[in-house]
Order: C-alpha cells, then sequence, then structure tokens
C-alpha cells in the first residue's frame, strides 16, 4: 500500500508566501475601495449643497455672502429682510447679525465667522430647539430673524446632520465631512475670488483653503477661475490638507501652477466627479 507523502517544508513556506502575497493584495485593494467610496460620499454632499445654494440664489436673488466683505454681508440682509433694522441693542443690522448669531451658536464673542461658517448659517440658520448642533432655520419674522414671537421657523436650504456640524472648529459652526470643513468661497462681481484665502490648522498641520483657477488670460490681464460667478465649495480631501501654506499663491489646476501634491485629493463643486487631481493635465 502506497503511504501519502506530507508537504515538505519548502513547499509549506512557499505557500504561506503566495497566500501572505495574495492578503496584501487583497487589503491595498480594499482600502484603494474604502478611499474611493469615501471621496464619492463627500462629492455628493458637495452636489447636493451646490443645489441647495442655487435654489438659495433663486429665492433671494443671490448666493449667500461668505462673511469676507461685510458690505455684501449688509445688502445681503436689506436683500433677505427688507424689514429688519437690528434690535435695540444694536440698530446697525450688520453688527446685531453678528452679535446674536454668535449668541445663538452659543460662541465667543471674536469667534471667526467666515468662509467655514457661512454654509451653516445662510443654509441652516438657528440651532433647533431641541439639537444645538442641528440647524432648524431662522424665525419666520419679516423685521428680526431672531425673534420667535411668531413660533415659526423658515425651512432650512439644507438638511444637515447634527453629526457633521462642528463648532470648535477655528470658533464657529463648520460643516465638517470625513472630519475635515467644507470652505465655501462666493465669487465677487468683477474680481472673481482675489483676495480669498483660509486657514486651517488640522492639529499642528497649517494649510490654506483657496479658490481655484483655471488659467491666466495675458491679453486682459486677468485670471479665469472655475466658477468664476457662482462660487467654490473646497474640501481637504482624505490627507486633511488643502494643500499650500501660502494663501498669495494663485493655483492654476490644470497645468499646476502653484498647485502642491496635496491639493490632489481635494475635492470641489466643480469636479464633477473624483478629485482635483481630474483636472490636471
Amino acid at each position: 500500500m502506497q503511504t501519502r507523502r506530507g508537504f515538505t517544508l519548502v513547499e509549506l513556506l512557499i505557500v504561506i508566501v503566495i497566500i501572505g502575497l495574495l492578503a496584501g493584495i487583497t487589503s491595498v485593494a480594499f482600502h484603494g475601495v474604502r478611499q474611493s467610496v469615501k471621496s464619492s460620499l463627500i462629492s455628493t454632499e458637495m452636489s447636493q449643497l451646490s443645489m441647495a445654494l442655487d435654489a438659495y440664489k433663486n429665492k433671494f436673488g443671490e448666493y449667500p455672502p461668505d462673511f469676507s466683505d461685510q458690505a455684501a454681508v449688509e445688502k445681503h440682509l436689506r436683500k433677505r429682510w427688507p424689514r429688519y433694522n437690528g434690535s435695540e441693542d444694536y440698530p446697525d443690522p450688520v453688527i446685531d447679525f453678528n452679535v446674536r448669531i454668535r449668541t445663538a451658536w452659543n460662541l465667543l464673542p471674536d469667534s471667526d465667522l467666515s468662509y467655514i461658517s457661512s454654509l451653516v448659517i445662510w443654509l441652516g440658520g438657528l440651532p433647533s430647539a431641541d439639537n444645538p448642533n442641528k440647524p432648524g432655520g431662522f424665525f419666520l419674522n419679516p423685521t428680526d430673524p431672531f425673534n420667535s414671537s411668531t413660533g415659526q421657523r423658515e425651512e432650512t436650504f439644507f438638511d444637515f446632520d447634527p453629526k457633521y456640524i462642528k463648532t470648535n472648529v477655528n470658533g464657529a459652526p463648520a460643516f465638517c465631512l470625513n472630519e475635515f470643513p467644507v470652505i465655501y468661497f462666493r465669487a465677487a462681481y468683477g474680481s472673481g475670488y482675489i483676495g480669498k484665502s483660509f486657514v486651517f490648522d488640522n492639529d499642528g498641520d497649517i494649510s490654506y483653503a483657496v479658490p481655484y483657477a483655471k488659467a491666466y488670460d495675458q491679453a486682459k490681464n486677468i485670471v479665469q477661475w472655475y466658477d468664476e460667478e457662482r462660487f467654490q465649495l473646497v474640501h481637504p480631501g482624505l490627507d486633511g490638507s488643502f494643500g499650500s501654506n501660502d494663501p498669495t499663491i494663485t493655483r492654476f489646476v490644470p497645468t499646476q501652477t502653484g498647485v502642491t501634491s496635496r491639493d490632489a485629493d481635494n475635492i470641489t463643486n466643480f469636479v464633477t466627479s473624483g478629485t482635483l487631481e481630474s483636472l490636471y493635465e
């Protein structure tokens, strides 16, 4: 009777190596798929935000300001609430709005209302009564959107999930996806996005979010921006960095001029599918 021969040590080692290689390949592939899914989910949320901003413009005649220009904020307040003239304590509507929106969100008096908080405030309004992290709309009061005497609220333009609202990011309410904030830049008439930037500190890793440019028109001596008559939404991607730590450099995406390797995975509203890198020449 013939006996069955077992595996030799060399054969066992070969099998172990093959299994290890297959496991490594599977692990890398799974990680890549997981990262792709995360990026896709962020892109989907950004698309929904874009539609909400378009709906906002359809109702009020312009996109909400990004708090970088107080004159633009005053103009917008007049558009959205023509009868709003501030309060007894602050008869200037801009000052009144800034003070009371900070109070409503339980922020420090010098909290930064800027590109990071614009989406939550204009699309979401005041915190809801039952959840301080859930935007519940401004009050339906034409003379004072902070006055609850009517007992009714406006509908929000975007249904913010409270678990994505962080009120400790740079001291302002921010909409965060994958733990990192979505930054909103509104184009300024005649100048696009010149001078706009936002510094983000990710546990000591400093980077600046800036609007992105397509090209430079030498004949007209002007920068051509993406969505230069609308807005740009910028998310730092999965690495948590917006890119360069120099806000003065204009970043031209197709040629990668001024763009760093850490810009590549950034996610924006003007990239319909994928990351910023998909626009590189």
